[in-house]
Formats: C-alpha cells, sequence, structure tokens
C-alpha cells in the first residue's frame, strides 16, 4: 500500500487542476497552486504540468517567462489536458511528466497509485492511452521518463515496499509498454537527511520519490525527494552514476533543496532547460502551518562539492498567475428559480408563507429530485446506541480524547461506525464542530476512527474553545461507483431490491450519520448541543448543507469548496466549473444523489430548483460557504451567488443572509450577516484558514461567550 494512501494525505488530490479568475478589481497576481510540477519547454513556451484533484483530470498551463502563467490551456471545454475516462484510472492523478518522442508527446503520470502514460499530437493534449492499462499491475507512483544516449528508453518511478523506493526499467520503443525484467532498485531512503527519525508520524517511512535523472558530463545525476509528503522536512536529495542502471552514489550528506525559512515541504521538482539553455529547477512548497502547495522555479547550478558532484539551488521564484488572465466582466446568473414563489405561482411574503408552504416543497424537491428520500427506520432514533471504548487526554492535558462507537440496529441488520471527539476542558460545555471527514483528506488509527491531520487541525479548535468530533464518510457508506446500495448503512436499513428512483443515495446517508454523532452530542454534557456546526469539504460540503437541512438541531452548517451538487447555482455559466452531466454520470458520482437527479443533466437552465435554495432550508441559523481561487472546478463565483440569492429567506425572520453586493478579493471574509461566504488563495483543500473562518462566525454569534 502506498505510504500517502496510509496516511490518506491526499493533498495532490485534493488539488484540484483548475483555476478561478478572480474579480476585476485589482487584486494581486496569486500564486500558483500545483504540486509535483513539471516543466516543458518548446518553441518559446513554457508548458506547466502539476498533480490534479482526485477525479477531474490533469490540467497544463503556459508561459512565456516562467513567472506569469496563464491556467488550464488543455484543449478540452475545461482547459484540461488529460481528461478522467481517456486513459487508465478514474482518480488519483498525480505526478505528471510530459515529454516529446519521436513526434508524439507522451504524459507519464500516477493514476490509482500505480503508474501510465498517454499520448497526444501536442503538449496541450488531449492525451489518450486506448489500452486504459497500467505499466504494472503493483502499486508505484511518480514515474518518470529518460531516454539515455544509445537511444534506450528508461522509465523510472517510486515502487512500494516498506515505503517508497526508486525504481527503474527500461520500455518499449512505443514507449506503452514496459520490459518487466528490467526492473531494478535504484535508491532506498535510509540516511539521516533522507528520514524523520525524531517525529514518530513519520519515522518508520523509508521514502524516495519523485525521481528526475538527468545525464551531463558524462554522470547520471538522479535527485529525488525523501521523508513523507506532509512532512515538512520533505526534501530533494541527490545520488550520481556512472551508469543508468547504478550503483548509485548519494552526495552531500544532505538534501540540495531543503525547507527554510517561510518556505515548508520543498520537494517533488523536476529539472529542465530555460530559453538560455541554463538549468533550472521547478518544486512544489508549503507555508508554515500547512495549507496547499505552491509551485516555485529556481537557478540549478551543476557543481561540486568537497570533490563531489552538487547541485547549487538558487533564489526561489513563485510561478504566479497572469494578471490578464482576470476577465472585467464576471458570468451573470440566468433565469434563476425564483425563491419567494411557490411553484403554484403565488408570492412568499410572510414568515408563514415560508415555512407552512414554501420550505416543506422545497424540502420535498430536493428529497425527491436530488438527494433522495431517506427510509423512516433511518431516523428512528431508539435504534441508536453509543459505547465509548476509550478515553485519554490530549495536548499536554488541554483536551479530553473520547473514542466512541455507534450502532445502529436496522429492520434489516446493524452497522456500526467510529466517533472521534476531542473536548476543551474549559470547565464548561463547549460548543462544537462535526468534522464530516472525506476519505481522500483522512489519517485514520488501528481501529478505523478518524485522527487529527492538516484537514482536521484540532488543536486550533481547542486552543479557540471548540470541541469537534470527527467520523469517516466510507464507516457509513461505500464512496465507490461500483459498491451499490447494499453495504454500510443501506444494508442495515432496506434491502437493495426495494430502491426506487427517489430513494436515498450517498451523500443522504453521510448526512445521516452527521445526525447520529449529533445524537451522541446531545448525550456529553461537556459539549453545548445547541451551538453545533457541521463542516465538510467538496463531497463533505454537500454533505454539510444536506445535514443542515434535513436536521435542524445543527445551528450552523459550513460547505467547504462543495460545487455542484452542493452550494454552487448551476443557472450561471461557468464553462470550467463541473456540471450535473459530469457529477452524475455512470463512472462518476451518481451514487451520491438518487436516480431521479441524473435527468438534469445538460438540462440546468430549465431546471425549476437550484441549490440557492438548498441553503436557503437552513434560515435562520448559520450558514458558511467556502470558495478557494483556483478551484474553478467547485465554481467559488456560483457557490457565492447561491449564498446572495438564498438571503431573502433570512429577512423573513428578520435578520440578513449574505451582506454583499459583489464577489470578494481574496481573504476578505463577508461576515456581517447570517450566511458568511470567504474566497481563499489556494485550490481544492480545507485548510486552517478556513476552519478559522468558520470558528470567527461562531465567536460573531456569540457562540463562546
Amino acid at each position: 500500500m502506498s505510504i500517502r494512501k496510509t496516511f490518506c494525505t491526499t493533498l495532490v488530490a485534493a488539488a484540484s487542476v483548475v483555476t478561478i479568475v478572480l474579480n476585476a478589481s485589482g487584486a494581486a497576481p496569486q500564486r500558483v497552486c500545483g504540486g509535483d510540477p513539471f516543466i516543458h519547454l518548446e518553441n518559446g513556451m513554457y508548458y506547466l504540468y502539476f498533480s490534479s484533484g482526485d477525479t477531474v483530470g490533469l490540467t497544463v498551463y503556459t508561459s512565456t517567462n516562467l513567472k506569469d502563467w496563464l491556467p488550464d490551456q488543455g484543449r478540452d471545454k475545461f482547459g484540461r489536458a488529460y481528461v478522467n475516462g481517456n486513459g487508465f484510472g478514474s482518480n488519483r492523478f498525480w505526478a505528471p511528466e510530459m515529454h516529446k518522442y519521436k513526434g508524439k508527446y507522451y504524459l507519464f503520470h500516477s493514476a490509482e497509485e500505480k503508474v501510465t502514460v498517454d499520448v497526444g499530437d501536442s503538449p496541450l493534449g488531449p492525451f489518450r492511452n486506448p489500452e486504459k492499462k497500467p505499466f504494472f499491475p503493483e502499486g508505484n507512483i511518480d514515474n518518470s521518463f529518460f531516454l539515455d544516449d544509445d537511444g534506450t528508453p528508461y522509465m523510472l518511478y517510486a515502487h512500494f515496499y516498506a515505503g517508497n523506493e526508486v525504481w527503474i526499467c527500461e520500455l518499449e520503443k512505443d514507449l506503452l509498454h514496459a520490459k518487466p525484467e528490467t526492473q531494478r532498485k535504484l535508491i532506498r531512503a535510509e540516511e539521516d537527511w533522507e528520514m524523520n527519525r525524531a517525529d514518530p508520524r513519520f519515522s518508520q517511512w523509508s521514502i524516495a520519490e519523485g525521481p528526475c535523472l538527468i545525464k551531463k558530463d558524462g554522470i547520471y545525476w538522479l535527485t529525488y525527494s525523501s521523508h513523507h509528503v506532509i512532512d515538512d522536512n520533505y526534501n530533494v536529495c541527490l545520488a550520481t552514476a556512472t551508469n543508468v542502471k547504478g550503483p548509485y552514489v548519494k552526495q552531500g550528506k544532505g538534501p540540495i533543496l531543503a525547507p527554510k525559512g517561510k518556505y515548508q515541504c520543498t520537494g517533488h521538482h523536476s529539472l529542465f532547460k530555460d530559453k538560455s539553455g541554463n538549468w533550472k529547477i521547478v518544486f512544489h512548497s508549503r507555508d508554515p502551518g500547512g495549507g496547499p502547495r505552491y509551485t516555485y522555479t529556481a537557478d540549478a547550478k551543476f557543481t561540486t562539492k568537497d570533490g563531489h558532484p552538487w547541485i547549487d539551488i538558487g533564489e526561489f521564484q513563485p510561478c504566479l498567475i497572469k494578471k490578464d488572465a482576470r476577465p472585467a466582466n464576471l458570468p451573470q446568473p440566468q433565469n434563476v428559480p425564483a425563491l419567494m414563489k411557490t411553484f403554484d405561482g403565488k408570492d412568499v411574503k410572510t414568515l408563514a408563507d415560508w415555512e407552512k408552504v414554501r420550505a416543506p416543497e422545497l424540502r420535498e424537491l430536493f428529497e425527491r429530485e436530488e438527494y433522495g428520500r431517506r427510509p423512516a427506520a433511518a431516523n428512528e432514533r431508539g435504534r441508536v446506541s453509543f459505547k465509548t471504548y476509550r478515553e485519554s487526554e490530549a495536548f499536554g492535558g488541554k483536551a479530553i480524547c473520547k473514542h466512541v462507537r455507534v450502532t445502529y440496529d436496522g429492520p434489516n441488520g446493524k452497522h456500526s461506525f467510529p466517533i472521534t471527539a476531542y473536548i476543551p476542558k474549559t470547565g464548561k460545555p463547549a460548543p462544537a464542530f462535526v468534522y464530516i471527514a472525506i476519505d481522500f483528506y483522512t489519517k485514520y488509527d488501528a481501529d478505523g476512527a478518524v485522527t487529527t491531520s492538516e484537514y482536521w487541525p484540532v488543536e486550533q479548535l481547542i486552543d479557540r474553545g471548540y470541541a469537534t468530533a470527527a467520523f469517516s464518510v466510507i464507516r457509513v457508506a461505500a464512496d465507490k461507483s461500483d459498491a451499490g446500495f447494499s453495504q454500510g448503512i443501506f444494508q442495515a436499513v432496506q434491502p437493495e431490491s426495494e430502491r426506487g428512483p427517489d430513494s436515498w443515495a450517498t451523500i443522504s446517508a453521510w448526512a445521516w450519520g452527521a445526525s447520529r454523532v449529533m445524537d451522541w452530542m446531545e448525550t456529553e454534557p461537556l459539549i453545548d448541543a445547541k451551538h453545533v456546526g457541521a463542516v465538510g469539504h467538496s463531497r463533505g460540503g454537500k454533505t454539510a448543507l444536506w445535514t443542515g437541512v434535513t436536521d435542524k438541531r445543527f445551528a450552523m452548517a459550513c460547505s467547504n469548496e462543495s460545487g455542484c451538487g452542493g452550494a454552487k447555482l448551476n443557472h450561471i455559466t461557468l464553462p470550467r466549473s463541473e456540471s450535473i452531466d459530469a457529477i452524475s454520470g455512470p463512472k462518476r458520482f451518481h451514487y451520491w444523489f438518487c436516480r431521479n437527479f441524473r435527468k438534469y443533466a445538460g438540462k440546468e437552465m430549465e431546471m425549476d430548483f437550484d441549490q440557492h435554495e438548498l441553503i436557503a432550508l437552513m434560515a435562520p441559523r448559520l450558514v458558511c460557504v467556502g470558495s478557494a481561487t483556483e478551484d474553478r472546478w467547485a465554481g467559488p463565483l456560483g457557490e457565492w451567488w447561491s449564498a446572495k440569492l438564498a438571503s431573502p429567506a433570512w429577512e423573513l425572520y428578520g435578520k440578513k443572509g449574505l451582506v454583499a453586493d459583489k464577489w470578494p478579493d481574496p481573504e476578505t471574509p463577508q461576515q456581517a450577516g447570517c450566511v458568511s461566504y470567504h474566497l481563499r488563495t489556494g485550490n481544492h483543500f480545507l485548510t486552517p484558514y478556513d476552519w478559522g473562518r468558520y470558528m470567527d462566525f461562531a465567536d460573531k454569534h456569540g457562540w463562546r461567550p
């Protein structure tokens, strides 16, 4: 199993491949968010590729100067160079490298933790692999192409063996097939500068990955990353040999590229020549405190150190989104269904009109047409029980950690799942957030319970006086397109044979799980169950909204970059954001929604309902919508419009919804009303910054008197 998967560090999977342009208010250029970058130069144009979101594909940026980059220049309608479905795998598209060979272009990359390649006629794609097979059935990532002087093509890659090791093999001349009998190991991380022996989270792992091979002056220069990808010490090391297959000698007793100052996790790189023929390195780095990975370049000088080969790395230069990539006029919503008009055409003028007619008919519609109807037996709280199976102090005594198992005794069987909860020692019941943890962003303990991570920064919440509890969605219902509805909570509630076109689907099942966490919180005297928010990212953000709508005990719903089927408005043309057709297809995420939802594919503008009406069903409670500048797939502008258009529902209660007259600049939260919106610099990620804004909003509404 991949080390990345063991820690569920799909930072790369977290990184959406597309970039949103900002409003035309003169905001400063934003850094490119891209992990595992690779740069190709051809005919005066630089092409930048980097790891993508978990399901979207792979994008390509272009630049003429290595500093200013135009996003999403690929040849499909979303600006992608490689589209999910055109080759092997359906997720975890990581570490792309694009090479020209005999008049064709080859995109090497990982998919589903295996290595593969796709072929195209241009650096912009489209890239395809008609065989749709990986090079090897075994687990590998980070494949890199190398062509030796004698014309022999090779592929290097990180092979899973008690960690990650750098291996090499020969390729057939078509570059589409490997020669398995030629595989051999080149590098295993064993030196002190390659391992973090002081941190128990990482000390057990030997990791060498992200290889890049250059031949210069008769020497093979092999650079690779060591340490875990989420370790701040992630770096780039050097080994050299006189034969392509080794043996390789590690040089310098330390990394050539290491974290320094405000640059952390400096790794996974490639070496290339610029227009002047000078060697450069491109790599990713994170800011202190975690968060997304940004792309940088630097000079790379091949030299010697103490008489041995060495590479000196120059000053770091950020890659920036080109200023003129931002449109002067932003898209506007079109034919939006009227929130304050019932389906039979009557105006909603009073609170009674809303609560007795409009809100119930909207709730019924979303159940019937989008998320599905949950069987009554699923909501019978008498079927639910709890058992605390472990309790301990945490964070130096600042908090209590409780592990609780939830068991549902259904009409068709039993199902259980674990909760991990942290409660600050404040001497009084603490307000809380339920974190709906999706698998790509989650780490687990031996019992399958969620543990702390940079996506769930528990200590940050504890220090601000908030309790928090998390559960993994896959412990409630499978997150796979081929899993059906005979597993998890579904099998305990009803036979799959009883399902219809409006039966509850996976998002509703995950929301059911969040409600069971709330059931437990109501029994816990150390938690203020009247002030609990549901927080989710991406598909978890969709779930957080549906949780809030279906369970009024939640005082807040926080939707972080939830996109289509979440906070994003469908009645707006955002060409590079996800559509109902894309999200509900048979090989995508149809199982998140009831079967009825599929009939709206390609007919968004004809729909008589939209997601602003879903958000409105939270009134008069609190809603937070979080977006990211480089997450165009989630449609940040559409997310803002949903929040804005939902606001009249709060006015019926004498409150304000989203108090804003324009889409904001990054890092300028709009939190004056009962609906909060913020736009964060970066990509598809749940960061400490996002958590901070959700806590700020709760503070503003008196959750911590």
